[in-house]
């Protein structure tokens, strides 16, 4: 499945729907198999739901015009792309023995095609792209065929009731869709709602991100959730005024931006609409750009990124598993004797500075400190711990710097002294303080190093002090190492020709 940086939505209701909405299925156990399956590539499900459920839960024969799950863990904007869902009437009541096959969909009607995202706990709905009509006398079955292909943790986990007999098959696969192979007959069924269509327009979007009022870089997605009633499109509107001008319509909940102006504010509104009308009195949001001079990172590179610093026993290191912006985050798993920070470079810090960043932690009791020092040897905290407030779940946070005014600092993210890892992203601070870089760190081949290779390769890391180096200078010869030898050049600096065999040869690297 896909991890969410942020973040490709279509067609999902989160909360409560404007429209009736009917329920087979009280359960609060949970299995994370039926529907979908998020630990596995592909997958396929099948369920029966009878006439005589239907009709308890008060639904009359009519149309269907979505289907609602309820998720028992807490999970944060988890998309399922390539998604494909059937429904057909049946007369069958449960699943025989040996009924573990995906049937031929020729009978079915596809009533769903396209993507599925589930952000929170509680019921999640998908909206059909055609309506199922209910003959209010036969069962119906669903079937839920999944060719996402990509795999991502912190997947849903969804309540179930029990049945008698088995009411729900299902089969999973990591190397291809798995369409002929026998699947596992189970009395596990999930919880369901029927959802009929509205008779309203839809309700306002939900932000997801960016952070109303906060910061974001020049390339941004802006994501939202329908808020329920059953929207069709969303009607996007984006620009540098407070009354933004519309842009699309689309059925996505989300919307690219590349290439945004710096130091800028920007404003945005998503009106969603159906078949009845627009949706009214919807928010316009803002997020502003980072000017060229400040701090802005996502640690796509490396972590710590040049200018920055890991200090403690074990250093922080880059994550490509979770992140909110890009493809990476920074990681750090704390310990209850251990803290552990990773460090900003040199800030200058003025009148309503603040320090904005998305953190995510693997439990509720791990956290994060702000921190500042003037040398990284020793560290102040600024206000209060942060607790993350669920699993992996990442939430936006922005520190008022204004009691540090008129100074230049580190700034540091600090592990507490709790067991549990934390994840850091899209770190978006005060203007980086133009000082000269201290001395870069020798990696290979190390000093007064014998029989190395004549094709050898220069490694250093960047500067543990001052500034942030944009390249260095490569200074080699066999008297003193004041030869300039490479010029703008960055580690690892392999050789074009070989150096002299049996040779003393001295170097530095200078930026």
């Amino acid at each position: 499945m896909k991890k969410t940086t942020i973040l490709f939505l279509l067609l999902m209701l989160i909360g409560i729907v404007a429209a009736d909405t009917f329920t087979i299925g009280d359960g609060t156990s949970t299995q994370n198999y039926i529907p979908v399956y998020g630990f596995y590539n592909y997958g396929w499900s099948k369920t029966i739901y009878t006439a005589a459920e239907l009709s308890a839960s008060g639904f009359t024969p009519g149309e269907i015009a979505g289907l609602g799950y309820e998720v028992g863990n807490t999970v944060s904007n988890y998309v399922y792309e390539n998604q494909q869902v059937y429904m057909r009437h049946t007369t069958v009541g449960s699943y025989a023995a040996d009924d573990n096959l995906l049937p031929a969909n020729t009978d079915f009607q596809n009533v769903f095609t396209g993507s599925v995202t589930f952000d929170g706990t509680g019921w999640h709905y998908i909206a059909f792209n055609s309506p199922f009509t209910w003959d209010g006398t036969s069962n119906i079955e669903i079937t839920w065929e999944n060719y996402d292909s990509t795999y991502a943790s912190s997947y849903p986990n969804f309540c179930y009731t029990a049945t008698t007999d088995d009411m729900a098959a299902y089969k999973y696969s990591d190397g291809s869709f798995p369409g002929d192979q026998t699947g596992s007959l189970t009395v596990n069924r999930p919880n369901l709602r029927i959802v009929t269509p509205s008779t309203n327009p839809p309700d306002p979007a939900l932000l997801i991100a960016p952070a109303n009022g906060g910061m974001s870089f020049a390339d941004v997605t802006l994501s939202w959730s329908d808020g329920g009633g059953m929207p069709t499109s969303y009607n996007v509107y984006f620009g540098t005024s407070p009354s933004p001008t519309f842009v699309v319509n689309q059925p996505e909940t989300s919307y690219a931006l590349t290439d945004l102006l710096p130091a800028t504010t920007y404003y945005w509104q998503i009106v969603p609409e159906n078949a009845i009308g627009v949706a009214l009195d919807c928010p316009v949001w803002s997020f502003s750009t980072p000017g060229a001079d400040q701090l802005a990172e996502s640690f796509e590179d490396s972590v710590p990124p040049p200018g920055w610093a890991s200090i403690g026993v074990y250093s922080w290191s880059r994550s490509s598993s979770r992140s909110v912006h890009g493809d990476a985050s920074a990681y750090r798993s704390g310990s209850s004797s251990n803290e552990y920070i990773l460090s900003t470079p040199m800030l200058t810090i003025e009148a309503g500075s603040s320090l904005d960043f998305w953190a995510a932690g693997s439990n509720t009791t791990s956290g994060l400190e702000i921190v500042y020092s003037t040398d990284r040897d020793t560290w102040t905290q600024i206000g209060d711990a942060i607790t993350h407030p669920g699993s992996y779940t990442f939430v936006n946070y922005n520190y008022d710097l204004s009691s540090l005014a008129g100074n230049s600092y580190y700034l540091g993210f600090r592990t507490t002294l709790v067991t549990g890892s934390s994840y850091l992203d899209a770190v978006i601070g005060p203007n980086i303080l133009p000082i000269a870089p201290g001395a870069p760190v020798l990696d290979e081949p190390g000093d007064l190093d014998i029989d190395v290779n004549e094709y050898t390769i220069f490694e250093w890391d960047a500067p543990d002090t001052g500034g942030i180096p944009n390249h260095y200078n490569l200074y080699l010869d066999t008297v003193d190492g004041s030869t300039l030898f490479a010029s703008e050049v960055m580690s690892p600096y392999t050789l074009d020709a070989p150096l002299s065999y049996e040779t003393l040869t001295t170097g530095q690297w200078k930026l």
